[in-house]
């Protein structure tokens, strides 16, 4: 699994996930590309308290396609 928060890190990491993997990318630069995972995370960071959040919003949409129990974020 490959979270990129920005274009750069898609740019730079894409060739080192592997065939089956998921790349989840902030949906500001949401890409068309099958196997891509767009996800809101800078807007959801910006209700949680700020985009300084953005990590932790990131790790959440892991966790819940990882199948985490929803408990764990308690």
């Amino acid at each position: 699994m490959l979270i990129c928060l920005d274009r750069r890190t898609l740019d730079m990491h894409r060739d080192e996930v592997v065939a089956d993997g998921l790349i989840m990318m902030a949906a500001k630069d949401s890409v068309d590309e099958k196997g891509i995972l767009s996800i809101p995370i800078y807007d959801l960071a910006g209700k949680a308290g700020g985009s300084i959040t953005a990590n932790t919003v990131a790790a959440g949409a892991c966790l819940a396609q990882l199948g985490a129990p929803f408990e764990l974020f308690f």
